[in-house]
């Protein structure tokens, strides 16, 4: 701690003149402007708000970690507090950002993530039996919560062909049997549950016919799916209906596809 001397010694009868104050003045000043006071110099709590000048404490003078949150009034630091990206991702707390503290219209399009889309493999499955569910797609797929899933069967495109169902529809030969509707069935599942079902069919309008040969109009949307959440293995399965049980179905060039989509 610095310190402050100041000696003068008097004889007998001597007096204090000017020149001894002028003196000690000398030595303060020059202590105070050169060798300055340090903290110790200073009385504890004897320098309070009221003593310091607007602006006189900046932020070289804090110590590191001198503030702390009980130090911080509440709603003392505002947004404009903040230096553009100074707030980065690890600072905050898991779901500190709630859906009500985004303004409408804050993220476009552009910051928005891609939409999921799953397909599979190209279907090439002929020699389906009448009566039997036989998986001929499988994906695996992980949805959102509240986030539909759209269900295509889409052309597995390029120049393999036309994307087709075929439908036994080989008969006996008797005339009773004709203006009969064959299909093929199909279902698909998330897991071992069964989402949905449908068929496509056709009828037949003459005593022979060897099969229906149909054009997918793909892509088609199959279903639209809101309750799933979770990570799933979706197989589309297919059955034939063939009254005569004597020619096989089959599910060629075409790609059974998963959409999730924000709403």
């Amino acid at each position: 701690m610095p310190t402050l001397n100041v000696t003068k010694t008097y004889a007998d009868n001597e007096i204090l003149v000017s020149n001894d104050i002028d003196n000690i003045i000398d030595s303060l000043e020059s202590f105070i402007n050169n060798v300055k006071l340090d903290d110790q110099n200073i009385q504890d709590n004897s320098i309070t708000t009221a003593n310091l000048a607007d602006g006189a404490v900046e932020e070289a003078q804090l110590a590191a970690d001198a503030i702390t949150t009980a130090k911080i009034a509440d709603n003392a630091i505002t947004s404009d507090k903040f230096a553009p990206g100074s707030v980065a991702a690890d600072a905050l707390v898991a779901n500190t950002i709630t859906t009500a503290k985004i303004a409408d219209n804050t993220f476009s399009r552009s910051l928005t993530p891609a939409i999921e889309l799953t397909e599979s493999s190209e279907i090439n499955v002929t020699g389906l039996t009448d009566g039997v569910w036989t998986t001929v797609a499988t994906i695996n797929i992980t949805a959102t919560a509240g986030r539909p899933v759209i269900f295509m069967l889409n052309s597995a495109g390029g120049s393999s062909g036309q994307a087709s169902i075929t439908i036994p529809g080989m008969v006996t030969g008797t005339s009773g049997t004709s203006n009969t509707l064959y299909s093929m069935g199909f279902r698909l599942r998330a897991d071992s549950t069964t989402i949905s079902e449908f068929s496509i069919g056709a009828y037949r309008n003459t005593t022979y016919m060897s099969a229906i040969g149909l054009g997918f109009p793909a892509p088609g949307i199959i279903h639209i799916d809101t309750s799933l959440s979770g990570s799933y293995t979706i197989t589309l399965q297919a059955n034939p209906s063939d009254h005569a049980g004597i020619f096989t179905g089959g599910v060629v060039r075409l790609k059974l596809v998963a959409l999730e989509v924000r709403k």
